[in-house]
């Protein structure tokens, strides 16, 4: 499981949809520290309550558009620069404001 390339699917900004989005987070959720991913589009469509046509259409998308590359018929590298949760945490800082004086 990767962290790291999680972090960066959560950043990335090129997706197209909520259910890319999805997609390419359980890719990078799982794949290994070189950023492969090994498992069937049948396993992907499962764990996202999706279709396997549904997950083979983001993923030629995603492909198309570089975010993941086929290495082989089942296996997928993710193109995503790993991103430390350090980097997530100045990223979301400005957006949870200060804390409610009122309510603690």
């Amino acid at each position: 499981m990767s962290k790291l390339l999680s972090n960066a699917a959560w950043m990335n900004d090129t997706t197209t949809s909520g259910t890319q989005k999805f997609i390419l987070l359980t890719i990078a959720g799982d794949a290994n520290e070189k950023g492969i991913y090994s498992e069937s589009l049948k396993a992907i469509a499962a764990r996202c309550a999706l279709t396997e046509r549904t997950v083979k259409r983001h993923i030629d998308a995603m492909v198309l558009s570089g975010l993941l590359t086929r290495v082989e018929k089942n296996v997928i590298r993710v193109n995503l620069k790993p991103v430390k949760t350090s980097v997530i945490d100045a990223f979301v800082a400005p957006y949870r404001g200060a804390p409610d004086e009122e309510h603690p």
